[in-house]
C-alpha cells in the first residue's frame, strides 16, 4: 500500500509540476479556416503551417 501511495503521490506532483498553469490563450484566435486548410498558397509542398510560434 505504501508503494501505491508513493507512486500516486509522485505522478500527481509530476502532473502538477509540468502543467501550464500560467497558460495565457488571449490575442491566439485560430480560425476554422486555419485548421481546416490543405495547403499554404506559399509554400505548398509544405507538411505543416505555423500559424503561431511562441
Amino acid at each position: 500500500m505504501k508503494k501505491f501511495t508513493l507512486t500516486l503521490s509522485c505522478i500527481l506532483f509530476i502532473i502538477i509540476a509540468f502543467s501550464q498553469a500560467k497558460f495565457n490563450a488571449s490575442g491566439y484566435n485560430v480560425t476554422n479556416d486555419e485548421l481546416t486548410i490543405k495547403t499554404f498558397s506559399k509554400d505548398s509542398t509544405a507538411n505543416a503551417l505555423v500559424i503561431y510560434e511562441y
